[in-house]
């Protein structure tokens, strides 16, 4: 484990420049502030020891995507990592934002934020089946925000500041247009896709054996659509007011009981930001986001199914601030409301095929399943206060020292309600003489009764987290060495835990000429507490009833007494944490800054799940503990150059990442790893296999981004990603003979031990085109078209019958988005 011996001395100094610094003696005079506004695009990199890139307002436009995607604009940055479903055919229709690793952190240990709210969700981020009985599909992302309501997005993958908690990944912090800060704009836009404009690849593979070939799958047939409006309007005295409102909507439809059935998803996003002067030297900034999400599914091939699930929500926020003689102090409060909800059919039923239930047969269907999983709400709230200080400079020890400080206090309150007891029903026994005594709803008279039902009781749970963190960073220069000794301390009362953590970055002038920058840093970073399994542990376990008949008569249901349930525990958990180190350096090069930098982390104490034998009081229990760790080494090269109307960037990122369990849902402590498998031609024990992480790690990834006016009234971007390709270790399905094994009664057997293969994922090289084109200027018509994989490359998540690949038969090629907008 990595020795960082050194910390508590540079916490020690930091704290005591804070509690110095009340009685620190002044270095400068208190000026009024001077805003500048411009509409020239920034360097996303700066010279700072800060990992931070930063997307303006140009970038987004001509990085981000057609689908409103937040996270897929940061493609060009380095550091990241995006899922390998990424390129599935379902993500051409499907609005929820895809998912990103940063720094080699899981997809829900990110912390994103919009205008310095926490729009993280705590509800299950990793439910992603819609019909799933107990689970509604969550998202880490509690809203999903259009690309077009922000000013600016800032990644940060390392050194980060001690005033970001709550994650063991990294931090993406979302800013809104500013309202007023320029002349009125109001603006239109619409741009679509569908399936008719996407270039399937389709593998069919009919073994050599098969009697009963099956049909080459179909891609699947849908329509996206994504529309906006916004208005910014200036006011009297500096104030400001901005409304935007965008929507997304898909519909992919789907055969069910031979009929075509649509299943739609749309999320609304609206957005409201005021600003004002406030007293002589001080601003009011107000902000409203609205997003919320809805899907409309049905269970395939199972009648009156229909199902809706509910989503996102609203972020409403202030910041007051303003100067004092020795501070500029903000003062933040904001209130956040989110659901995962569904609206179902109370009951499931899985008939036999019989004269009243016969639309299974009609369709060559072994049963005729009716019905849905019931209704289930989940609600998260969250109220959040904070107070950043940042105090004019002082001097101390012969250094000038620059402060800042701040408290955050929120509390977090998630409720889950299933209003009524859902019963999933099976096992129905056809007995053409059974009589139902007056019972219809699970028992038809001369055709058929339920012998087994599971029971979902219906409950209702509330649980609460209260949080309060304290932070203070402490930045001064020693002669061309600059250096920041942070610390943050966060409690909360759920895990009850006080955590540390320091932060230490800096960045050496080597030539005094601000030119070329050594930059490094040693951090610990602390997860936030996972609410979802409290909501687990709390829930009642689902159950199975029996009946039987008598003489034909259908019997009463009756508890399994002796049937093992699930059950849940939560408790005595460590808050999981991060501890990393990083060297960089930073060099003024051809206009923009070269940013090489290598980090390491280690991750401690991380969730994962233990599952036990069946107890004496019949429950088999699934332990949420701290028997999790992973490692991340990568080395990172970006550059980026801005100059006038045009933009280009390189980004590589050589990488790898090792963790004992995928997500809190596996067990670290692998039962299995004692057992004896087949690995390259070897007899050797499971738990001896690599641990390298599965999704979420190419270990080298490149892009390339180049944005340019073609000409005068267009203007195109090109990404081009090389993803390398990715060797893991999977089980074939195949076994080998082992040794021969002498039993303790004298008999020998000879081991039949599982085959486990190296399978490789080939390299990818896609590139995504945007072309802009100018029509008029008064009022403004643009066209644009954006070509995603425009070289037809293919992406390798379909099996052709290579070995080496894998998962479903259908490949998505070229496939194409067009829209417009109106500025007025």
């Amino acid at each position: 484990m990595t020795d960082y011996s050194f910390w508590p001395a540079a916490l020690t100094a930091g704290l005591f420049f804070f509690v110095l610094s009340a009685h620190a003696e002044d270095d400068v005079e208190t000026l009024n502030p001077v805003y500048v506004h411009g509409d020239g695009a920034a360097q996303p990199v700066t010279t700072e020891p800060e990992g931070s890139y930063r997307l303006d307002r140009h970038m987004l436009d001509d990085y981000g995507s057609a689908n409103g995607s937040v996270t897929e604009a940061l493609e060009v940055l380095p550091n990241i990592q995006f899922s390998e479903d990424r390129y599935k055919p379902e993500s051409l229709y499907d609005l929820k934002p895809a998912s990103i690793s940063i720094s080699g952190g899981r997809a829900y240990e990110n912390n994103f934020q919009l205008d310095g709210v926490d729009i993280n969700s705590r509800l299950d981020p990793l439910a992603d089946k819609p019909n799933s009985i107990t689970d509604v599909p969550g998202h880490e992302q509690s809203l999903f925000i259009d690309e077009d309501m922000l000013e600016s997005v800032t990644v940060y993958d390392s050194n980060v500041p001690a005033r970001f908690g709550n994650f063991t990944g990294g931090v993406v912090d979302m800013k809104t247009r500013r309202a007023g800060q320029g002349p009125r704009r109001v603006n239109l836009s619409y741009s679509t896709t569908r399936s008719d404009w996407v270039d399937y690849r389709v593998f069919h593979h009919v073994p050599d054996d098969a009697e009963n070939p099956k049909e080459p799958p179909e891609p699947d047939s849908f329509k996206r659509e994504r529309m906006g409006i916004s208005v910014d309007q200036p006011l009297a005295g500096g104030r400001g007011v901005y409304l935007g409102a965008t929507r997304s909507y898909s519909r992919n439809p789907d055969v069910s009981l031979g009929e075509i059935k649509d299943q739609e998803q749309e999320n609304l996003g609206l957005s409201g930001r005021f600003y004002t002067p406030v007293w002589d030297q001080g601003w009011l900034d107000l902000g409203l986001a609205v997003a919320p999400y809805k899907g409309e599914y049905f269970i395939k091939d199972a009648k009156d199914s229909d199902f809706s699930v509910r989503g996102g929500g609203l972020t409403g926020n202030g910041k007051l601030s303003w100067l004092t003689d020795r501070h500029d102090i903000t003062a933040r409060l904001a209130v956040s409301l989110s659901e995962n909800s569904r609206r179902s059919p109370q009951h499931f039923f899985n008939w036999q095929n019989s004269p009243s239930r016969h639309w299974g047969i009609e369709n060559d269907l072994a049963f005729s399943r009716q019905g849905g999983f019931g209704d289930l709400d989940r609600e998260q709230q969250r109220y959040t206060f904070g107070l950043d200080a940042q105090r004019q400079p002082v001097r101390w020890l012969g250094r000038r020292w620059n402060l800042e400080y701040g408290v955050d206090l929120s509390y977090v309150r998630v409720i889950e309600d299933r209003p009524a007891t859902s019963y999933i029903y099976q096992n129905g026994i056809v007995n053409t003489e059974i009589q139902c005594r007056g019972v219809s709803l699970d028992c038809v008279d001369g055709e058929q009764f339920f012998s087994t039902r599971n029971v979902y009781a219906a409950h209702d749970l509330d649980v609460g987290l209260a949080q309060a963190a304290a932070y203070t960073e402490a930045s001064t220069h020693w002669g061309r060495v600059k250096t920041v000794f942070g610390a943050r301390y966060d409690y909360d009362d759920f895990l009850g835990n006080l955590n540390f953590s320091p932060r230490f970055r800096g960045a050496f002038d080597m030539f005094g000429n601000g030119r070329t920058n050594l930059t490094f840093g040693a951090n610990r970073y602390y997860g936030a507490p996972l609410l979802s399994y409290k909501l687990r542990e709390a829930r009642q376990p689902h159950y199975t009833e029996y009946r039987g008949s008598v003489a034909n008569v259908v019997g009463d249901w009756e508890s399994d007494s002796g049937g093992a349930r699930t059950r849940y525990v939560f408790s005595d958990l460590n808050t999981p944490y991060s501890d990393e180190l990083s060297v960089g350096l930073k060099q003024a090069f051809l206009g923009g800054i070269v940013d090489l930098k290598y980090v390491h982390r280690e991750g401690r104490d991380e969730l994962s799940q233990q599952r036990t034998d069946i107890q004496e009081d019949g429950f088999e229990l699934y332990r949420l503990s701290n028997d999790g760790s992973s490692r991340y080494q990568g080395i990172s090269l970006a550059w980026y150059r801005t100059f006038g109307r045009y933009h280009l960037g390189l980004s590589t990122t050589w990488s790898e990442a090792e963790t004992s369990n995928s997500d809190y849902d596996v067990s670290a402590d692998n039962p299995l790893a004692d057992e004896y498998i087949y690995y390259r031609g070897k007899r050797m024990r499971q738990g001896e296999l690599e641990q390298v992480r599965y999704d979420y790690n190419r270990p080298l990834v490149a892009t390339v981004s180049l944005a340019a006016d073609l000409h005068r009234n267009l203007r195109a971007s090109l990404v081009t990603t090389w993803r390398d390709e990715q060797r893991y270790i999977a089980n074939s399905g195949r076994s080998q003979k082992g040794e021969t094994i002498t039993l303790p009664n004298g008999q020998t057997v000879t081991e039949s031990l599982p085959v486990y293969e190296d399978r490789q994922r080939p390299a990818t090289w896609i590139s995504n085109l945007k072309l802009t084109w100018q029509v008029t200027r008064k009022p403004g018509l643009v066209l644009d078209a954006q070509i995603n994989n425009v070289f037809n490359a293919r992406t390798y998540t379909a099996d052709d019958g290579n070995p080496n690949t894998y998962d479903s038969g259908i490949e998505i090629g070229r496939n194409y988005w067009l829209g417009m907008k109106v500025r007025l």
